[in-house]
Parts: C-alpha cells; structure tokens; sequence
C-alpha cells in the first residue's frame, strides 16, 4: 500500500492482506517445498514442466534464441518475497502505523528496528494480526496455481520455473552470457524491490522477453536486501525514506517517471476505502488496489472507465484525477513488452468469466510473439 502523495496518511484496509505467492503446489506423492525457499522439486502432476532450485542460474540448453523462438518456452512465476515481509507483523507496516502522524519536517529515530524484517521461509503472521493468532494462508497461492493451470494447458513445451526476488535480484533471470534466461515472467505485488531487481526486470524486456504484471501497486517502493542476514530495509517509498540512522518523509512511488517509461503505468493513489468505480467492469471487480496507464504508447486492451467519484479525494490522488485510465494493457519496449491487468486481478480467481479472458486473451498476447501459440 502506498498513501497518497499529499503525505496524508490513509488507512490501509485488511482486504489488502498479504502480496505473496506461491507458484506450484500440485504434487501428488511429494512434499511442497517451502513456500518462500523453493527446493528443486519433481512436479508429477504437470507435464512438460519443470522448477529452478533458489539462488541457481538456469542452465542453458540451447533452445531459446535471441528473437525467443525455440523448442521450449522458458516461463517463470516470481513470488514477491520482499513484499511479503515487509507486511509482517513488527515490519514496516507497524512502522508505518505509528508514525502515521508525523510531519514532512520531522525526522523519526526511534521504532527504527521495524524497518529491517527477515524474509521468511514460510507463513507468517502479518501486521494486522496479534502474536497468538495462526497465521492466514498466503493471499495469492490459489491464483498462481490456476494460472500455472492455465499456462501448462495453453501453452505447448513449456517449462515453468519458480522463483522469487532474490532470484530476480541476483540477476538469474539471465544466462551467463547476459541473454535472457527465460522467455516470460509472470510478476505479482512486487511492491518492495532492490534497485537490482527493479533493472534486471527492466532489462530483461529490453532484451525481448515479456513480462506479465497481473497485480496493480508494482515496483513502487526501494529496499535493501542484505543476503549474509536474508533481510530487507526499507530505503524509500512509500512516503518514506530511511537511511539507516533516521527515518522521514518522502514520495510515493520512488521510480515513478522511470515505471511510467518501460512498464506504462502508474500506482493508483486512491486507497480501499476511497469511492472509486468502473463503468466497464466485465468481471465485478470492485476497487482495491490500481495501475493507470501514463504512457501515450500504451495499447489498451480494456479499459474499465474508472471514476474517482469523490472531488476531494480525486484531487489527492497524484495528479490521476477523477477519470484515471485503469486499464488492461500491452507496451512494446525495446525488444520485449510488458502486459499489465492493472488490478489486484487475484480477487477474480473464482470468476470464471476472467479466468476465460485469461486463457483467451492473456496468455495469447503474452505468448503469440515467441511463435508458441
């Protein structure tokens, strides 16, 4: 969640929960690995797939050419790991909380230690639950494994990796030779992201592979990523930055006009509770978190004629206003593209509706370039 950018701090609604996913869990006779430290696993159940172990670099086997063409289609789901722990309980979030008062002059020493979270290797309670509470099942694992459904059927030769952002971070998104490594990722709420991870995604496009964002609130927020200690800090976004002595107010969305560049779109400022609608809505959605695009070359796909139908709050949005263009939509760049739905789409997993559009106009577009489909 990112508040608007008047530095009004807004609540941030429980509906929201916890961005992370997890990419396959379809065994048959095997365990699952942990869901935030994958394992090499043998996935029986889904055919002519195949998973990458963590912190390991695919092996290239000569199939994936330059232009992306070739035997097999190399997919990988990416789990927003970073994003998942900052919103664990005594994270960020309990940070934010606190201090949600505090004016733009005001420098912030103290409650510091909230700042720096442990990745985990598993569920975790969040910050809106207590110490005694079970942790909530991760928010995303039945859509990506739906998704992955829907990729294994429609796709031919395809193998499927899991990964999460400590892969992307580490640059294994590439061969050795600096080539992509993959010919598509599938991204979700990476909220919270390294300045590594953030242009090895922009330029794993450049070099021609396509990236599908299938949540809105991307790539809005830097963080540090300690490897030797797996942790992350925050170092700014979110109306904050933090340099490890004092914490104080900042922007929203750190890479704004760079993410309007080579991803097309723009956070939403307009929190859950704001009254926010679409006049075109072919699947329901009801308004939680939101990309608009913001740049001229976008290809809109679908566009759900939002209104921001409060004045007040249309004019605290970071300059959307009250006609914002969420919109399904394709960018051409450099040799790649990017495909964004713009919406928390994991809340239409149960709509058959969308999962149709999925298979029929989704994968299609994210796929037909590599002459796979």
């Amino acid at each position: 969640m990112i508040r608007k950018s008047s530095l009004k701090i807004v609540s941030i609604s429980a509906a929201i929960g916890i961005s992370l996913t997890l990419v396959v869990t379809l065994l048959s006779n095997q365990t699952a690995p942990s869901p935030y430290n994958p394992k090499v696993t043998s996935y029986s159940n889904i055919q002519n797939a195949t998973t990458t172990s963590s912190l390991t670099r695919p092996k290239s086997n000569g199939n994936v050419s330059s232009d992306g063409r070739g035997a097999t289609t190399k997919v990988a789901f990416v789990r927003p790991s970073f994003t998942y722990a900052a919103y664990q309980l005594n994270g960020f979030y309990n940070f934010y909380a606190k201090h949600e008062h505090v004016l733009a002059s005001t420098n912030v020493t103290t409650d510091l230690n909230l700042l720096t979270v442990k990745i985990p290797s598993g569920p975790v309670l969040i910050y809106t639950q207590n110490p005694g509470d079970t942790p909530a099942p991760i928010r995303e694992k039945e859509y990506i494994d739906k998704l992955i459904e829907l990729v294994k059927s429609n796709v031919p030769d395809v193998q499927i990796a899991d990964i999460t952002d400590k892969e992307v971070d580490s640059g294994l998104i590439f061969s050795q030779n600096g080539s992509n490594a993959y010919n598509v990722l599938f991204l979700f709420h990476q909220e919270y992201v390294t300045p590594s991870e953030y242009h090895n995604l922009e330029k794993f496009v450049q070099n021609g592979g396509v990236i599908v964002f299938n949540d809105a609130n991307i790539l809005t927020t830097e963080v540090r990523y300690d490897k030797n200690n797996n942790t992350v800090t925050l170092v700014e976004g979110h109306t904050w930055k933090y340099n490890g002595q004092s914490a104080w107010r900042a922007e929203s969305e750190k890479w704004a006009n760079e993410t309007r560049e080579w991803v097309g779109s723009n956070f939403l400022q307009d929190p859950t509770k704001d009254n926010v609608t679409f006049a075109n809505n072919p699947f329901g959605y009801k308004h939680t978190e939101e990309q608009y695009a913001t740049n001229p070359s976008d290809k809109i796909i679908l566009d759900f004629l939002a209104q921001v139908n409060n004045a007040r709050e249309s004019a605290e949005n970071g300059g959307a206003g009250a006609h914002p263009t969420v919109a399904i939509y394709e960018l051409d760049q450099g040799k790649g593209k990017v495909i964004s739905l713009s919406i928390f789409s994991y809340k239409l997993v149960g709509n058959p509706s969308f999962l149709d559009y999925y298979k029929t106009e989704i994968i299609p577009r994210a796929f037909s370039s590599l002459g796979q489909i």
